[in-house]
Parts: C-alpha cells; sequence; structure tokens
C-alpha cells in the first residue's frame, strides 16, 4: 500500500510542477528563477514522462536561465537542440528569442577565450 501512495505522490507533484510551468508561459509571467527552480527539477525528474511537451518545456527554461545568468542550465539545455530545433523556434517565436540565443552564443564564445 505505501508504494502505491508513494507514485501517488509523485504523480500529483509531477502534475502540479508541469501545470505552473504551463500556466507562467500562458500567462507570460516573467518569472525566471522560479521557472529554473522548477524546471530544472521538472526536467531532471520527470523528462521522460512529459512527451512532446519536453521541447516548449526546455525552450521556457533556457530562456529563463538566460535571463537569471545560469549560463551552466542553459548550455546544458542548449546541448538538447539542433540548428535546426533553434530555427524552428525563431520562425515560430520571432525576435526575442533570437535576441537570447546570441546572446548566449556570445557569452559561450567569450567564456570558451
Amino acid at each position: 500500500m505505501g508504494h502505491v501512495k508513494e507514485i501517488n505522490v509523485l504523480i500529483i507533484v509531477f502534475t502540479e510542477m508541469r501545470d505552473k510551468l504551463r500556466k507562467w508561459r500562458e500567462d507570460n509571467h516573467r518569472n525566471s528563477e522560479q521557472i529554473v527552480d522548477v524546471g530544472e527539477e521538472l526536467i531532471n525528474e520527470h523528462a521522460s514522462k512529459l512527451g512532446d511537451d519536453i521541447w516548449i518545456i526546455y525552450e521556457q527554461v533556457m530562456i529563463a536561465a538566460l535571463d537569471c545568468s545560469r549560463d551552466d542550465l542553459a548550455w546544458c539545455l542548449q546541448k538538447v537542440f539542433t540548428p535546426l530545433d533553434f530555427l524552428h523556434i525563431l520562425l515560430l517565436q520571432g525576435g526575442i528569442k533570437m535576441y537570447l540565443i546570441v546572446m548566449f552564443c556570445q557569452r559561450s564564445t567569450q567564456s570558451n577565450l
């Protein structure tokens, strides 16, 4: 019985975190530190359960990580995306994403010098 209860708690936690990120995204909240905290845990603990939502969550957390100067996290997430993914994001989402990606690339090249 205890094992079933643990699984139910994990499902509730996963659902709450996923829904919280979705709400913040849909409401255009710029609470980057909270997004990084929730998103990092959600990706680390529950990535396999996210299905196609994983890509929008990667994007949301990567942008929040850049906003919080969490280059370490943004760099890890950047490795997940291919150049075609970045092109797709740019075409769908517009200029702010382009600015953030350029900013990230500039930071990473400066830190590698």
